[in-house]
């Protein structure tokens, strides 16, 4: 994406987000996906628990072939982490399990991102001024709402339905983003859904 940012993948089957080179967001990934990057990564932080965000597997083995990288996996809202030249705030998000975004802040770029993903809303959260905003878009709107009614319809279950309450919009991130963002800020989506964005 830019020398900052690295999305090795971002979707509904895996997600792993690579930030400065050395803090990864979330790890759904296989090893053989994620082992170029790691040794240059101090920090991996998981969001929650779900599988296409923490791949156990992977997990595992990079606890055991690099224990020198800190891995996150539980955060307390607010909490500032430190790690070589980066300090990361987490914050609580809306989703079926517990879950969090990351105020992410490099004091050797002077830059700093936004992550949210896994998310219904984002009522009550303000982050203004930051040069990247990477957040979940997960569907249109429009589009879900018309799945959605032909799934009632016919009497089967929604997944639409479920999307809905508990991940973020197009709309939705991009109303965030207009109401906190700088000068030159810049918007990245992510965790976009193939049925449900065009």
């Amino acid at each position: 994406m830019n020398r900052y940012i690295h999305i090795i993948a971002s979707g509904s089957s895996a997600n792993a987000v690579l930030y400065f080179g050395k803090v990864l967001v979330d790890c759904g990934v296989n090893y053989k996906t994620i082992k170029p990057y790691l040794p240059e990564i101090d920090l991996i932080l998981i969001s929650h628990s779900h599988s296409d965000h923490c791949n156990e597997k992977t997990m595992n083995r990079i606890a055991f072939e690099y224990p020198n990288i800190t891995i996150l996996r539980t955060f307390k809202t607010n909490e500032v982490i430190s790690c070589r030249n980066i300090r990361v705030r987490a914050f609580h998000l809306y989703h079926d399990v517990s879950n969090f975004g990351f105020l992410i802040f490099s004091l050797e770029e002077d830059r700093t991102v936004f992550h949210a993903t896994d998310t219904a809303h984002l009522d009550g959260i303000t982050a203004s001024g930051f040069d990247y905003y990477c957040i979940e878009t997960n569907y249109d709107e429009d589009k879900i709402d018309l799945i959605a009614a032909e799934q009632i319809s016919r009497g089967e279950f929604s997944h639409a339905e479920g999307s809905k309450n508990s991940h973020l919009s197009l709309q939705q991130a991009q109303r965030f983003f207009n109401e906190n963002r700088g000068e030159h800020s810049v918007f990245i989506g992510l965790h976009k859904s193939d049925t449900y964005l065009d």
